[in-house]
């Protein structure tokens, strides 16, 4: 029986490389984001634009495939969320095939993961939310 391994930021960086990537995209961002009276909320844009890709990556969501895009529609259309409710979702996620994609899809990496990419973005100022 292998032991788990512990995620750690290093790790998870060499293992999946789009984690690096949305390490160095923040980067790019937070030098982005004039050191003045603008204002700007880090939780927003974490939350819109940084979280999404997190939960692709690492965490509970990892190794389920993503829903094929449909075309535009005018019409309204009905979402089915069944196959979350019976188990047919369950079904559809790739089995761990190694010790490190085990460890990826723990909230121990997802937790990494989210705190250091939070962290690099400059504090909230004038949003309300006193980050």
């Amino acid at each position: 029986m292998t032991r788990p391994i512990t995620p750690t930021w290093e790790t998870i960086a060499t293992v999946e490389p789009l984690a690096a990537a949305l390490d160095a995209l923040t980067d790019h961002v937070a030098a982005g984001i004039p050191n003045d009276n603008t204002r700007w909320c880090a939780n927003t844009f974490f939350h819109a634009h940084l979280k999404p890709f997190i939960c692709e990556i690492v965490g509970w969501e990892r190794g389920y495939p993503i829903d094929e895009a449909r075309p535009p529609s005018t019409t309204w259309q009905v979402i089915d969320l069944g196959r979350h409710l019976d188990g047919t979702e369950e079904k559809l996620r790739r089995p761990a095939t190694n010790p490190f994609e085990e460890m990826l899809r723990t909230s121990d990496a997802y937790e990494v993961v989210y705190r250091r990419l939070l962290n690099k973005l400059p504090d909230c100022r004038d949003c309300g939310c006193y980050r």
